[in-house]
């Protein structure tokens, strides 16, 4: 069972809403993609594990002892912990002293010494509690696309081929009560970590209406009847979760409070309908035409 589940930091939240939007800084452009590849791996092997009720997982966890390390995902039980980093690479590698060099010669440096620094902090963690568990830790290339041009002899890197042997393994494992015990120790050394400052485009500036989480299209969603909308590329949505969506992206993009004719203009739902939702999911200032609104914290 997951104890915890990966959510974006602000930044990431603010970048995956303004995306395709108006035109991103570079840096912002770069951040974003590296997100998304790496979110994209992490969910494919969530897809995999997250029907897995015998065990403890947490998905994505940072902790400091004596030093920061991340973790994409932990598995807690039968006096275990098992740590799976993440990796969605695509194309041909070559293996050489603990780096990953593309086809292209790009070269990704460290990651077994990263691997190897995170579980000696998962060591020192169950022997400052005096933990009789044994921990384990691999790097998993998910994608299928991925290939290396050598024999990998390194017990602590796994492919997408060796997911069903895993998931099989993780399957058989039970849970007691000093498990439940050790993930909740775990959860509560989870730090927050600092996001990049954000730099918030022009509001007006940016192109709006609801995302499509079919087709990414924008603003595409036509009334299709009293209680849905209809995306061109005909995913439909009822009405509430259109406006409350609607809302959600404001407040996050404009980063300011709005106004019903702001909703409006990004919805083209009837402001009757507009003023009921934001009452619902809102606080009020002033009054009238001059009411502006903010987000409750729901």
């Amino acid at each position: 069972m997951f104890l915890k589940k990966h959510v974006p930091d602000q930044y990431i939240q603010y970048l995956l809403a303004v995306d395709n939007r108006t035109m991103l800084l570079k840096k912002d452009f770069n951040n974003l993609k590296y997100y998304k590849m790496g979110f994209e791996g992490e969910l494919n092997f969530y897809n995999k594990i997250k029907h897995l009720n015998n065990l403890y997982i947490i998905w994505d966890l940072t902790i400091n002892l004596k030093g920061e390390a991340q973790y994409d995902f932990l598995f807690v039980g039968n006096n275990k912990i098992i740590h799976i980093d993440v990796k969605n690479y695509t194309g041909l590698y070559a293996f050489e002293n603990g780096n990953f060099i593309s086809q292209q010669g790009y070269v990704h440096q460290g990651l077994i010494s990263q691997l190897d620094r995170a579980h000696r902090k998962l060591e020192l963690f169950v022997n400052q509690h005096r933990l009789n568990y044994k921990v384990t830790s691999k790097i998993l290339f998910i994608n299928p696309s991925v290939n290396f041009n050598q024999i990998i002899t390194d017990k602590r890197i796994i492919t997408h081929k060796d997911v069903p042997n895993l998931v099989q393994d993780l399957s058989n494992f039970s849970t007691n009560e000093m498990d439940k015990i050790v993930s909740e120790l775990l959860l509560k050394l989870d730090i927050f970590e600092e996001s990049e400052r954000i730099h918030y485009y022009p509001y007006d500036q940016l192109i709006k209406g609801v995302r499509c989480k079919q087709c990414s299209g924008i603003g595409l969603f036509k009334q299709h009847s009293q209680r849905t909308l209809r995306c061109l590329c005909g995913l439909s949505m009822s009405k509430n979760d259109y406006i409350s969506q609607a809302i959600q992206d404001i407040s996050t993009l404009k980063n300011m409070p709005f106004s019903t004719n702001d909703l409006f203009e990004y919805t083209n739902i009837h402001r009757s309908t507009l003023k009921r939702h934001l009452k619902k999911h809102c606080y009020k200032l002033g009054t009238n035409r001059n009411a502006l609104y903010y987000l409750k914290n729901e």
